[in-house]
């Protein structure tokens, strides 16, 4: 061994020195590790926000904090005061007041929301396959297949079939079309390979006022804009006007004047006519009436305003403005009920203008008489000498505008609706009472409306409909006011 050439020796001494480097380097790494785990902050922050305790972190230990922008600012911020403790504490700490989590990678840490429920098993899921099809076996193309309560659904293809993937156990199945009943089934059921849907009959028949009768909707082709009882009753108001202004896009509703019974303007999509009429025409329940200012609000059911100008095809010439259909309430079979409705308000005037005293009046007659004419005789004659003008100083001054539109007026609206009846006979009787003493003085009104409807069914197909409608008109109202109108018509029921 002695004997070994120089340069074997040389060689096998080297290999010991590197297989001793690699112990050391393999023998420090874990402690390095170690080490950069453990590194320390000196943190003292109170009600600082979240990014900010980042940028410090990351000037302390020199590792870079990557997180999504919209989820730090939403963080709320943090009070956190430790000492020479370790990053790890820290990072639990902002967990706690931030529900924030942390991923770290070498010299990286992710920042995202904290997971929670994290343990619990997720349910299981399949996949749902079959074909959608009509009464007549035809396949329905584009209908829905959707999870109910959730926003996974999925439409037939020109086959009919579908196919919906991530289905919970135990979740129902919605499978609707236009015009078809809504099925719903368990995920679990054999019927979802092969739907049937059937035609629904009451949608496709529905039935709508138009015309001086009722039709199809599947037969109304022209734009409507409806307004129901409940909008309606939302508003405390008397006038049908005030009900219904901005309810309805396209259709503008106002009062010709100020006064409290005056009529309501209604114009469809704007004038059409520069000298004649723009009115549209006013039905209720069927009949032509001039205006709606005598309808009371709570008797209202519906109103349709058909705002084509193809209306003239069913209402003539009339209905070239648009057509205004109003559906009063109609007697309901059932136990008699009695609602009652009120409601009181006043009002003030919102401002008036400035206006002169006695003095100033009397001056400014003078001034006026002297400009004008270059005399006071007239000024002499109507308010005496200018020397005793100062008397005017001492005389009560009337402002007008307190005598004639001053005050607090009270407005008052009473309503008691008595209804019910049995399967043959049914009625509605309504009692309406609208008191309002009005702003200016003498411009109040007082209104009272009693609306009867009795339908009864004298035979099988043969039905009597009263409609009476009862309003004592005062003398200051006969001469622009309509008749108290009545109607009773006895209808026959359509069969197929």
């Amino acid at each position: 061994m002695n004997n070994l050439p120089n340069s074997k020796r040389k060689s096998r001494n080297i290999h010991s020195f590197l297989a001793f480097l690699l112990f050391v380097c393999l023998s420090l790494m874990p402690d390095q590790a170690q080490a950069q785990k453990e590194k320390t902050v000196t943190l003292n922050v109170q009600n600082e926000t979240v990014e900010n305790v980042f940028v410090q972190l990351g000037k302390q230990t020199g590792l870079k904090f990557f997180y999504d922008q919209n989820v730090v600012n939403t963080a709320p911020r943090i009070s956190i005061k430790v000492k020479n403790s370790p990053l790890q504490t820290v990072l639990d700490k902002i967990t706690e007041q931030t529900n924030l989590f942390f991923n770290r990678d070498n010299n990286t840490i992710s920042v995202g929301k904290q997971k929670i429920g994290n343990d619990v098993p997720k349910s299981k899921t399949r996949t749902i396959k079959g074909t959608v099809v009509d009464e007549t076996g035809e396949s329905v193309i584009g209908a829905t297949v959707m999870v109910k309560g959730t926003t996974n659904g999925v439409t037939t293809n020109l086959d009919g079939n579908y196919t919906l993937n991530d289905v919970p156990d135990g979740a129902t199945i919605l499978i609707s079309y236009i015009g078809y009943q809504t099925v719903e089934l368990k995920s679990g059921s054999k019927e979802l390979a092969k739907i049937t849907l059937k035609e629904n009959s009451e949608l496709l028949d529905e039935v709508v006022v138009l015309g001086y009768g009722n039709i199809r909707r599947s037969d109304v082709t022209g734009s409507i804009a409806s307004v129901s009882s409940e909008s309606i009753s939302k508003v405390a108001s008397a006038s049908v006007a005030d009900a219904l202004a901005g309810k309805m896009a396209g259709v503008q509703i106002t009062t010709t004047d100020g006064a409290l019974d005056a009529e309501i303007s209604i114009r469809v999509r704007g004038g059409g006519s520069i000298t004649q009429d723009n009115s549209p025409l006013f039905l209720v329940d069927g009949f032509p009436v001039d205006d709606l200012s005598g309808i009371p609000p709570t008797d209202i059911e519906s109103i349709d305003v058909l705002k084509e100008a193809s209306m003239t095809a069913v209402y003539g010439a009339r209905g070239a403005n648009g057509v205004v259909i109003v559906t009063t309430k109609n007697p309901k079979m059932g136990k008699t009920s009695v609602q009652f409705n009120s409601y009181v308000q006043t009002r003030t005037l919102a401002g008036k203008l400035p206006v002169m005293n006695n003095y100033e009046f009397v001056m400014a007659e003078y001034e006026y008489q002297m400009i004008r004419k270059g005399s006071a005789d007239t000024f002499i004659k109507n308010f005496g000498y200018y020397d005793d003008i100062d008397l005017y100083k001492y005389t009560d001054s009337t402002d007008w505008q307190d005598e004639v539109l001053g005050g607090n007026p009270i407005s008052q609206y009473y309503n008691l609706t008595i209804s019910g009846g049995s399967e043959k006979t049914k009625f509605n009787l309504s009692y309406n009472r609208n008191k309002d003493e009005g702003q200016l003085i003498g411009s109040g009104l007082s209104r009272n409306n009693i609306i009867l409807k009795l339908n009864h069914e004298l035979f099988r197909n043969l039905k009597l409909e009263t409609n009476a409608t009862y309003r004592p008109v005062p003398l200051t109202e006969q001469v622009h006011r309509e008749p108290t109108l009545s109607r009773l018509f006895v209808s026959v029921p359509q069969t197929d």
